[in-house]
Order: structure tokens, then C-alpha cells, then sequence
């Protein structure tokens, strides 16, 4: 590969077989036929059957599969239909909800530059960008969008912005010197590349590399090939389809070999196990789980945060490390001055990003009245600069260098506006900022007077100064003032301020604008740290989730920013992109526990990163908003982009989209995660419960009585599947969260569904319930076999719809939690309860239902069985269950 910002300008051009005066037309076509169309390639896309089919492959759907079939074969018509229709509903839900990774390749499209200027044949000509191929020389300007990799030829005061590509916070400045082979990216100063922005100046550049060659055609290849690992809720369903697999086999087997051995009739016993395992099987899991995760994403999109994956709202609870990026995640990506430092004292200046609100503070407090010298800076360093403030929207925003912006806002917070400047200010003559002169000066005239107002690297701009204003004083810059201003400086700068220096004086007819200055001050900004994220760093600790910061920024920022939001204690625990290059994955992983910086890092190192902390068994998120963070949020457990700065690609590969672009919304995202594995949990569980407890019922109903139907009709099984146990299920997948949600560790990937708790949980209430339903059925039997399957069944009924209450907790009892904290359940309860009275007094119903009319004290007994029931596995589980270690 070659390396490109390493050759001289006119070693790349030889390379290439290009010239200063570009292109020949008939060379130029040639290469597009070699080259091709300067666009990114995109994936063959994944047919609409074949992505259908896909939703089939959990175990749980293929049981269901199994059960039509079975269904099917017994004559069980009306039980196939039901059943097909959850498992299509279930697969359609899964397609409309499930995002494509050739999206993220469409959304990059879509950042290409429709028209670009190049010179061909000695002559500037436009064109469409898709049309440029390697060797082309392009004409850059302020403004424009790159439209290839290109190395710089030519530059003037050339600006770009990178931080969608590399996460530096600051325009670069670009030149055409030559660079060290070593350099990485996001410090090759004589490169250009795709999709970034010149923000200021013009150059020319030879395009090196177009379409998937580019930069960002690089990270659409790596959005190609990452693979999303399963979410823990995928890996724990597939656990329960596995476990209702071998249970439903061990059903068909133990029934079986029982009747053969009691010397039942061989097909009868066949068609015996195959009804009782279809009975296992709650058609209405998929469902309810489907169901219940879309309402978590409409909850969660009222908090701010919108759900593209499903499953990724339950991954959230998961979560033990966030890496996020720092520019426009954890600071506003915008530069705000912090401090001010003049000849009287060092000032503090209040306020947030771009918004022209704060006020500059001293040792005694606000200002009320800025002294003469504080002015004179503030119009300094307001005239000095080619960027402009304005409003559009709710949002305030800096049309210019962001650096410039930085000092336009902080003249407007104290009432100075630009606009109103340069109504009495007019400007005459500049003197261009260069990385060579590292200042800028500009010269107004105002009244018939003109003045000269500076500014730029302290170290630099203090030798131009032989004077200093000191309130309304003008006084002498001896040497040992300068020394302690140039420490002034360095003390700013160790505080990760970006430290400019301001300087003026009135200009007589032959001065020289540059020479004699007065020195007026030092201004210190950064892009200010979101004040909620210090907060919610705290709470992820509390939470026992690690927060880790990866940016593309200089390791003493991303230190500094670190440091105030309490990201970190000390220097070790932050390492830069080319000390973890030299680092072997045993390496890495030994390391990435006590590291909580990663700066100056890659598209490649952030997957890297990623991968080492799943390797150690974390579930994983990533925040960011740039296109170099896309590769990341797709390799992630689940990714997280930004919805008002960030790029459409991020957006399309990540899994969540913050619509405030708040870190802060993470930490309520990751609570709602929680709570929903937890009513997952309570949901799967409660449902599995009242299966078995149907299963063992007809079991036990069939030992009793060999010679007999079951106990429970296929009809009635199937309704209590769906309908008595369908509607508390939901319910409880919007049960309230239970205190101290968020004070617990995260949860384990490898602790499932089915816990020992979970499981002596399982097991007692279904023996319960399966011997109360048999006693009650035993009851009725007295008075008539129709009294008796009645009896059966509107006691397992009751009893199910009880243990709903039951199962709000493995811990606590139901009075602790509030017995209409869960209004939802309470109305799923009564529902069902009223339905079950109209099957068994409706007269058709009834009939289709095999139930008779029950009297009151029929209804007395069922009544004094659940109370019972209720009470023995509350005692139970305040004396047993709760005191089992999962």
C-alpha cells in the first residue's frame, strides 16, 4: 500500500502519471473504466423470503412448527389455525423491525459530493464527483465537501474539519510538507479526505483513492463484515426453546411407557403424549415477548432514545461497559472560553456551548461593569475572526471556524454582538492566520481612527508585544511579565484549554500593524463537557457498568475532559492509538480492565477495543455520532448514535438513536433494560409455571383414571395458553421496576432465564396447582363427569390468574410491592376472570367448551382452593425461595 502523505508532491504526482495541469479527457475515461465510479460498492442485498425465513430459526418458533404439524395430524384444526397465525404474526413483526446493514452503505452514498472542480487538460471544470478517478487534480475551498482521498499540492491557509472521520474536535490545519511513514491518520496534514470538510482557506490536492478505497470505503468494507453477535435475550429464548424441547420429549416419553406398561391401547397412548406435549408448549411466548418489547421501545422513545432492534432494548440491561466517544457524546462539540486571564486576575466565564448566556466572574463574583482593559479584549477578539453566530431553530449555531465561533459567543454574552461591531467597526486590511505565523491579525477603522487587533499562539504573539493594558493603564511588557505570562499560559494549557493569546493598538499612518502591540490577555477554551454526564458517570459506576472513553482526539483533551466528568483518577489509566498498536491481544486483554482513555485511536483500533472487552465476557455499548464510529456501534452488543449531530451513517448502524443526543438518556436507557429482562423473566417464567401445572394435571388426571378422556380438553388447554395466561403475561411485561434497580450489578451473560430460584419456583407452583386442579376435579366428579372437567378447569383457571399476582417478585411479597402499583394486571386478571364465567354460563360457548353452569358453593371451594394456594407459595417463598442463591 502506498503511503501517500510520505511522497513529496511531485513524487505522488509521478506516481500517478498526473501533472499540475491534470488529467487529459481520454486518460481520465480511461481510468473511470479501470477504476470505476468514484461511489461506494454496496452489498448484494439479502432477498425478502430469504430474510423472512430467518425469523423461523429460533427453537421456540420451530416447536410451534412442530405443534401445527402434530396439531394437524390429530384433527386439532382450530388449535393449527390459532397457532399458525401467532407464529406469521410473530415472523412479520420481526421482519418490519429488523434494520439491514445496507443501510449504513446508503446513508455513506448519500454523503458524496454531487458536483466537484477539477482541472483537466489545464483548464477548472466541474463535474459530477462520482466521475473522478485517481490522478485528478481537485480545487478545495471553504465550504466545500471532499469528495476523494486526495494528497494536498497547494494549500492557503487550508482548514478541514475531521471529527466525523477521525473524532478531532478542532479543524485541521493542512499544508503539502512531507510526513513520516508512521504517521497515523488523523495527523496526516497534507491529506484530504472523503466525506470531511474544508472549513477555511483553498488548496489543490491529486485524488490518491475514490470510492471503496477511500477512507470511508474502508469502514463500509469493515460494516460489511462485522457480524452482530446474539443479544443475551436471544441467547436465553433459544435456552428456553431447548429446555421446552427436551421437557416436551420427556412428556411424550414418560406417558407413553406408563400407558403401555398399564397396558393402554398403543395408538390411544400415542395420540395421549402428542396432545400432552402440544399442552407444554405456550404458543403465546413469542408473542407476548414480541409485544412486550415493542412497548419497552415506545417507553423509551418518550425518554429520548429510539429503539431500532428489538432486542436491544432487553441488551441494555446487559450492559457492562459503555464506550463512548468523547466529541458530541460527552462534551457539545463546541468550544466554549472557560477562563480569561489579564494583567488584573483570572476571570471564569459561565455559560454552555454556543448559546450567548453566561457572564464573566472574578474573585468577588459576577461583573456587573467589564473594566476597560476586559472590553477592549472582548472587541479584540470578536473583530478577529471570520465566523458568525446565528440562531436556527431551538439551536444556536456557529457558521465558521469553531475556534472563532468560541470568542464571537463569549463577546455576546456580555453584550457585545458582532453584528452591532461591525456597524461601527470597518475592516480594511487582514494579515492571514498560517501555521508558519501561528497569528491573525485584522485592521478596522472606526471614526477616522484605524486599529490593529491580534491573535494567536501565546508563545508566539507575546514577542510582537511591548506593552500591556492593565485596567485603563497602558504600561510596559518588561521580560519578567512575559515569563509570567508564558507560565500563565502553560498552566491553562495543562488544564486542557486550548490557549489563545489577544493583543491590539491604535494604528498611526506608517505603523506596522504586527509590531508593538499591547497585550491584552489570554482566552482558554475547550469543547465544553455536558454538564449531565458527570452525573451519569456516577450513576453507571453505582450500577456497576464501566464507562470508557474512545476518541480520535490528543490524549491530553481527552485527559483533561476525563478528569472533570471523574472518568478517571490518573494518567495510567488513559493509553493513545499507537501504544495500543504495539499491544498483542493477550496484551490488550490484561490491560483493558484498568484502562478508561483510549485517545488518538482508528476505525480498526475501536473495533479492537470492542472485541477485547466481549472477549473478557462484557456486554457492550458504544455511543458516537461520527462515521468513523460506525464499524464500532455494528460490533457492539449494542450501538448508540447520536440523533441531532450525528451522521446519518452512525445512525444506521447503530441499534438506539438518542434523539436529545444526551450520554445521560443511556443511563435511563439501561434501566429500562433491566426492567424489562426482569418482567421478561417474570412473564416466561409465570407462563412455563402454568403449563406444567396443565401438563401434570392431565398426567395425574390420566394415572387416576386410565380409561378416560384428559381431565382438560385440547380447546380448553389452548384458551388458557392464550387468553387466561396470554393477558396477565403482558401485563406483567409492564410490571413497575422494583427498587434499587439500578443499585444491583449488571447481569451475568451467563445467567439465564431459568435460575435455581426460578426453577424450585417452577416446579412447587405446578405441583400445586396440577394437584389442586385433580382434587377439585375429583369434587365435581361426584356429581357428573361434566361437573368434574368444569371444575377442573375453572380451578387451574383461578389458580393460574392468582399466581400471576405471585409472580411479580422472586422476593418480596405481593403487599410490599402494592397491590395496584400494577393497574394493567389487575384489569388483565378481571378480563380473563369475566371471559371464564361467559364460557361456562354462555350457552354456545359453553357447548363448545364442554362447560355446565357451576353453583355458588362450587365457586366457594374453587375460591377457599386459591386462597390456599396463594398463601402456601407466599409463605413459601418468603421462608424458601427467597434465601436460594442464583
Amino acid at each position: 500500500m502506498t503511503l501517500w502523505h510520505a511522497l513529496s508532491a511531485e513524487q505522488v504526482l509521478k506516481h500517478l502519471s498526473s501533472s499540475l495541469s491534470g488529467l487529459t479527457e481520454e486518460d481520465a475515461k480511461a481510468r473511470l473504466e479501470k477504476y470505476g465510479l468514484n461511489e461506494l460498492k454496496e452489498k448484494e442485498k439479502t432477498p425478502l423470503w430469504v430474510r423472512f425465513l430467518n425469523q423461523f430459526k429460533s427453537p421456540l418458533i420451530f416447536i410451534l412448527l412442530v405443534a401445527i404439524l402434530i396439531s394437524g395430524i390429530l384433527g386439532e384444526f382450530v388449535d393449527a389455525i390459532v397457532i399458525s397465525a401467532i407464529v406469521l404474526m410473530n415472523a412479520i413483526l420481526g421482519l418490519i423491525q429488523e434494520e439491514r446493514a445496507e443501510k449504513a452503505l446508503k446513508a455513506l452514498k448519500r454523503m458524496a459530493v454531487p458536483r466537484t472542480q477539477v482541472i483537466r487538460e489545464g483548464q477548472i471544470k466541474e463535474i459530477n464527483s462520482t466521475e473522478i478517478v485517481p490522478g485528478d487534480i481537485i480545487i478545495l475551498s471553504a465550504g466545500n465537501r471532499v469528495p476523494a482521498d486526495a494528497r494536498i499540492i497547494t494549500s492557503f491557509n487550508l482548514r478541514a474539519d475531521e471529527s466525523p472521520l477521525t473524532g478531532e474536535s478542532l479543524p485541521v490545519e493542512k499544508s503539502e510538507t512531507i510526513l513520516n511513514e508512521q504517521t497515523p491518520l488523523a495527523e496526516r496534514r497534507n491529506m484530504v479526505f472523503s466525506g470531511t470538510t474544508v472549513t477555511y482557506g483553498r488548496g489543490e490536492a491529486v485524488v490518491v483513492a475514490t470510492g471503496m478505497a477511500t477512507e470511508i470505503g474502508k469502514i463500509a468494507t469493515m460494516l460489511e463484515e462485522t457480524e452482530k453477535e446474539a443479544t443475551p435475550l436471544q441467547k436465553n429464548l433459544d435456552q428456553v426453546g431447548k429446555v421446552l424441547a427436551l421437557m416436551v420429549l420427556g412428556i411424550c416419553l414418560i406417558v407413553f411407557l406408563v400407558g403401555i406398561l398399564r397396558g393402554a391401547p398403543i395408538l390411544f397412548m400415542l395420540l395421549l403424549s402428542i396432545s400432552l406435549a402440544v399442552a407444554a408448549i405456550p404458543e403465546g411466548l413469542p408473542a407476548v415477548v414480541t409485544i412486550v418489547l415493542a412497548l419497552g421501545t415506545q417507553r423509551m422513545a418518550q425518554r429520548g432514545a429510539i429503539i431500532r432492534h428489538l432486542p436491544a432494548v432487553e441488551t441494555l440491561g446487559s450492559t457492562s461497559i459503555i464506550c463512548s466517544d468523547k466529541t458530541g457524546t460527552m462534551t457539545l462539540n463546541e468550544m466554549t472560553v472557560e477562563s480569561i486571564f489579564t494583567p488584573q486576575g483570572i476571570f471564569t466565564v459561565t455559560g454552555r456551548g454556543y448559546e450567548p448566556k453566561g457572564e464573566i466572574r472574578g474573585e468577588e463574583g459576577a461583573l456587573s461593569d467589564l473594566p476597560l482593559d476586559l472590553q477592549t479584549l472582548l472587541i479584540a477578539a470578536s473583530l478577529n475572526t471570520d465566523a458568525h453566530l446565528a440562531k436556527v431553530g431551538d439551536r444556536w449555531e456557529i457558521r465558521g471556524d469553531p475556534t472563532e465561533g468560541a470568542l464571537v459567543v463569549l463577546s455576546s454574552k456580555l453584550g457585545l454582538d458582532k453584528k452591532e461591531l461591525l456597524s461601527q467597526y470597518r475592516r480594511v486590511h487582514e494579515i492571514p492566520f498560517t501555521s508558519e505565523r501561528k497569528m491573525m491579525t485584522t485592521i478596522y477603522e472606526k471614526d477616522g481612527s484605524r486599529f490593529a487587533f491580534s491573535k494567536g499562539a501565546a508563545d508566539v504573539l507575546i514577542h510582537f508585544c511591548d506593552r500591556l493594558q492593565s485596567g485603563r493603564k497602558v504600561e510596559p511588557l518588561s521580560e519578567e511579565r512575559k515569563k509570567k505570562i508564558l507560565e500563565q499560559n502553560e498552566e491553562m494549557a495543562r488544564e486542557g484549554l486550548r490557549v489563545l493569546g489577544i493583543a491590539y493598538q491604535p494604528l498611526g499612518e506608517n505603523d506596522d500593524p504586527e509590531k508593538n502591540l499591547i497585550f491584552l490577555g489570554l482566552v482558554g477554551m475547550r469543547d465544553a463537557a455536558r454538564e449531565e454526564v458527570r452525573e451519569a458517570i456516577a450513576v453507571c459506576r453505582r450500577a456497576g457498568i464501566k464507562p470508557v472513553m474512545i476518541t480520535g482526539d490528543h490524549l491530553l483533551t481527552a485527559i483533561a475532559i476525563g478528569s472533570q466528568l471523574g472518568l478517571i483518577q490518573g494518567e495510567k489509566e488513559a493509553i493513545t492509538g499507537e501504544e495500543l498498536s504495539k499491544l498483542s491481544p493477550q496484551e490488550l486483554l490484561a490491560r483493558a480492565p484498568d484502562l478508561s482513555i483510549y485517545a488518538r485511536v482508528s476505525p480498526e483500533d475501536k473495533v479492537r477495543i470492542l472485541t477485547a472487552y466481549q472477549n473478557l465476557g462484557h456486554v457492550v455499548a458504544m455511543t458516537g455520532d461520527g462515521i468513523n464510529d460506525a464499524p464500532a456501534l455494528k460490533q457492539a452488543n449494542i450501538g448508540v448514535a447520536m440523533g441531532i449531530t450525528g451522521t446519518d451513517v452512525s445512525k444506521e448502524a447503530a441499534d438506539m438513536v438518542l434523539t436529545d443526543d444526551n450520554f445521560a438518556t443511556i443511563v435511563k436507557a439501561v434501566e429500562e433494560g433491566r426492567t424489562i429482562f426482569s418482567n421478561i423473566k417474570k412473564f416466561v417464567s409465570f407462563l412455563l409455571s402454568c403449563n406444567l401445572a396443565e401438563v401434570l394435571a392431565v398426567f395425574l388426571g390420566f394415572l387416576l383414571f386410565p380409561a378416560r378422556e384428559p381431565i382438560l380438553t385440547p380447546a380448553q388447554i389452548l384458551w388458557m395458553n392464550l387468553v387466561t395466561d396470554g393477558l396477565p403475561a403482558l401485563a406483567l411485561g409492564v410490571d413497575p421496576p422494583e427498587k434499587g434497580v439500578m443499585e444491583q450489578q449488571p447481569r451475568s451473560t451467563r445467567a439465564g432465564i431459568f435460575t435455581k430460584r426460578v426453577l424450585w419456583r417452577l416446579g412447587i407452583s405446578a405441583i400445586l396447582m396440577a394437584l389442586s386442579t385433580l382434587g377439585a376435579f375429583i369434587f365435581g366428579l361426584e356429581h357428573s363427569v361434566a361437573k368434574g372437567e368444569t371444575m377442573a378447569f375453572t380451578t387451574i383457571v383461578t389458580l393460574e390468574l392468582l399466581y400471576s399476582f405471585y409472580s411479580r417478585s422472586d422476593k418480596l411479597p405481593g403487599w410490599k410491592l402494592g397491590l395496584t402499583s400494577n393497574k394493567y394486571l389487575i384489569w388483565a386478571v378481571l378480563s380473563s376472570f369475566v371471559l371464564q364465567v361467559l364460557i361456562i354460563y354462555a350457552p354456545i360457548v359453553s357447548t363448545a367448551f364442554g362447560t355446565i353452569a357451576l353453583t355458588i358453593t362450587d365457586w366457594g371451594l374453587i375460591g377457599l382452593i386459591g386462597i390456599l394456594n396463594f398463601g402456601l407459595l407466599e409463605g413459601l417463598k418468603a421462608l424458601f425461595f427467597s434465601k436460594i442463591q442464583d
